[in-house]
């Protein structure tokens, strides 16, 4: 498996610093990437990254930042076998999307922050961009992994209204690492789509298709899908919390489910 590491260079740093060094030892093919934001008026190649040449704007403050960033790059994750370690310039959501694209990455991981209700209103956070625009798995490190030395739970949330295949490769390799138990999860509340499905049937299938091993069944009551699953993270020491692309309906301020979990949910975040 492929994992890039989205490296910001700042606090969030630490997170994901931690998490990777304990949980990602044993992967060998790790990229890290660096990207530097520039203003939109400034063009791009079609990687996102600055035309080199470029006459029309100064850069010098950019190429200072490129050469300051890649030297820091140099101590990020030194337990961990790197394979590349690169700072771009330009648009990063291209640009990182150019990378997952050139290199065949399976897993984008990064840091994120927790948002508050007034922030949602006026501005969208870069991971919330990230996860919708990516083709592989997003995982979004958050929470303090101090003395923390095992992933024991991992809970996939979907609506299990049908079956199919899912890119969970990444959840079934912690599972097997660290002797994790899969939790998969239908959250139930008194405004959720009425269909009349088999959901324990389902549920079998998904485990049969994406074949998973020591797997609980659970349903989750709540007024809202957030409070179900905060109810889900209260009860449930729940290590990395899944949502698929078929969890969609969120508050009506802050977007769709999967946007409202990513910001306000103080754990690590796999979105596929």
């Amino acid at each position: 498996m492929k994992v890039l590491i989205l490296a910001k260079l700042d606090a969030n740093d630490q997170i994901v610093q931690d998490f990777s060094t304990k949980y990602l030892h044993q992967f060998t093919d790790i990229h890290v990437l660096n990207a530097i934001q520039i203003p939109s008026e400034i063009p791009l190649q079609m990687n996102g990254e600055i035309i080199e040449q470029c006459t029309e704007y100064d850069l010098t403050k950019y190429y200072t930042q490129q050469a300051t960033n890649q030297e820091a790059l140099a101590s990020f994750l030194p337990e961990l076998t790197i394979q590349n370690k690169q700072c771009m310039i330009g648009d990063a959501l291209k640009m990182v999307s150019w990378y997952v694209k050139q290199n065949n990455i399976d897993l984008v991981l990064s840091g994120g922050h927790l948002t508050t209700q007034k922030e949602d209103i006026f501005s969208s956070t870069f991971a919330s961009h990230l996860m919708k625009t990516l083709s592989v798995p997003y995982l979004s490190i958050k929470g303090d992994t101090t003395g923390v030395t095992n992933i024991s739970k991992i809970a996939i949330v979907r609506e299990f209204l049908e079956t199919s295949t899912s890119n969970i490769t990444f959840l079934k390799w912690m599972q097997e690492a660290f002797n994790s138990k899969i939790i998969l999860v239908k959250l139930d509340t008194p405004h959720a789509e009425s269909k009349e499905v088999n959901l324990n049937q389902n549920m079998e299938m998904f485990v049969s298709q994406n074949k998973l091993t020591d797997v609980e069944f659970l349903t989750v009551k709540g007024e809202t899908k957030q409070d179900a699953i905060e109810h889900l993270i209260r009860t449930e020491q729940i290590g990395i919390l899944a949502l698929g692309h078929g969890n969609q309906a969120g508050s009506f301020l802050r977007g769709d489910l999967r946007t409202d979990i990513l910001n306000h949910v103080n754990l690590p975040i796999y979105m596929y």
